[in-house]
């Protein structure tokens, strides 16, 4: 194991410990300053008490008998609306229409890219017996509860409906979409009761449980360091996290919760800066590789004694050397032009040229010619000087062609081709005659 990797570990279990015990860590400058929301915060997070490991399994054990009961209840209390959703999903699956592995608790199927063509074909055939197995014990429990429906004509299941569908072993998200479904339909009365206490007593052991690991999520959150991310901002990215952990914490296979939590409180804390850190938000692959590419660039540089190029970074790396270019541009840091600079509050936008705008004295020479050009434009006749504003687009129109020029006079294109001619001609003479050879030496 690496350095940082042993580190990271240590971090890791020292933040664990902590919270079981309470005890505050070794704090920063910045954190350890009796800051007023932070302390507040602290106070009400050890407000509640920390969960033992019996209590921690206890706990586990009740949520996921209440959620269990709330996901098969459905097909004992209604079971007329319960089979017609498990009968419609049969025939989606039974048409193609969907994945058997994502309503059945079944063994996904192992990708191997590296095997050969006969053992894929022989994993394909196997994948496919399953399937129809699983299609085939779906199809046999839909018949038992048409079976059983017809055995009791007030249509009540009682126990019999959810034995039969327990045996299916039909997946936890898909036991939650048919109860979110069943919920929007017009229950009765002792149903809808039903289904109200037991997402409140559910919601009263999560929050329970919830509230009695704030500490780790406080603990693990001190490891970050991010500039310009506020410590209560990483908490509560790393509260999201712990909620999805317990959600998703399975007691069955026997670590402790803490364990478990540490790596979802971590991920979601690194996703929370990462889409907030930039203006235009990276995807976290892109990021992960940016820190992977930073990671070894000190690693060669370490080995070599100076910065490696980036041919032996997409050496060390195998990353193409366009990907690792593409990579850096991406990271580049944006920069507002509002943003203040130095002492006398001076912005960017005061010091970046406009490139958009010619130089004053280009400016300033550009409007001594056009004042020289409207003198010599009034000598024109009146409608030779109409055609040339039109033609060249002059006081600020749209250069027109020789047929909308020709249509507003109702002339001839020929006709009006004259006319320009003849007044380019003129303008040349007289610019000449006035002193303005300069600026057409400058056009040649």
């Amino acid at each position: 194991m690496g350095s940082y990797q042993a580190a990271a570990v240590m971090r890791e279990e020292t933040a664990i410990s902590d919270w079981e015990t309470g005890r505050p860590r070794v704090k920063t400058r910045e954190r350890e300053r009796p800051d007023g929301l932070v302390r507040q915060y602290w106070h009400e997070v050890t407000a509640y008490p920390l969960l033992g490991a019996e209590r921690e399994l206890a706990l586990a054990r009740q949520m996921e008998d209440i959620r269990t009961e709330l996901r098969y209840a459905p097909f004992r209390l209604v079971p007329r609306i319960s089979y017609d959703l498990l009968y419609r999903t049969y025939q989606e699956l039974k048409a193609g229409r969907g994945e058997v592995y994502e309503v059945m608790d079944l063994d996904q199927p192992s990708a191997q890219p590296t095997a050969p063509p006969f053992a894929e074909q022989e994993n394909r055939k196997r994948e496919e017996a399953e399937r129809q197995r699983a299609l085939s014990s779906l199809a046999r429990a839909v018949q038992k509860l048409k079976l059983a429906e017809k055995k009791l004509p007030s249509g009540n299941y009682s126990e019999e409906g959810a034995q039969i569908v327990r045996g299916l072993r039909l997946q936890p998200d898909y036991l939650e979409y048919l109860l979110a479904s069943i919920k929007k339909q017009d229950l009765p009365l002792s149903v809808q009761k039903y289904f109200k206490q037991g997402e409140e007593q559910y919601a009263r052991l999560y929050n329970l449980f919830f509230c009695s690991n704030l500490r780790l999520v406080f603990f693990t959150a001190k490891n970050f360091r991010y500039p310009g991310v506020p410590f209560l901002d990483l908490i509560q990215y790393g509260n999201l996290g712990l909620l999805q952990a317990v959600k998703r914490y399975d007691f069955r296979r026997g670590a402790r919760f803490s364990t478990y939590a540490v790596w979802w409180i971590r991920q979601s804390i690194r996703h929370g800066v990462f889409d907030h850190e930039k203006t235009i938000r990276l995807p976290i692959h892109q990021v992960e590789l940016l820190s992977k590419l930073g990671t070894e660039g000190k690693v060669l540089s370490g080995k070599l004694g100076r910065e490696p190029t980036l041919e032996e970074i997409s050496r060390a790396t195998n990353i193409s050397l366009d990907k690792i270019t593409a990579l850096q541009c991406s990271a580049k840091t944006l920069l507002s032009l509002d943003e203040t600079m130095g002492e006398n509050d001076f912005t960017l936008r005061s010091v970046v040229p406009d490139t958009t705008v010619p130089p004053l004295p280009r400016a300033m020479e550009q409007q001594q010619l056009t004042g020289h050009l409207e003198r010599i434009l009034y000598t024109l006749p009146r409608q030779e000087e109409e055609v040339i504003r039109r033609r060249f687009g002059l006081g600020g129109k749209d250069a027109e062609t020789l047929r909308e020029i020709a249509n507003t006079f109702n002339l001839s294109r020929e006709r009006v081709r004259q006319l320009q001619k003849q007044a380019l001609g003129r303008l040349q003479r007289r610019a000449l005659r006035q002193g303005l050879k300069v600026y057409l030496e400058q056009e040649d």
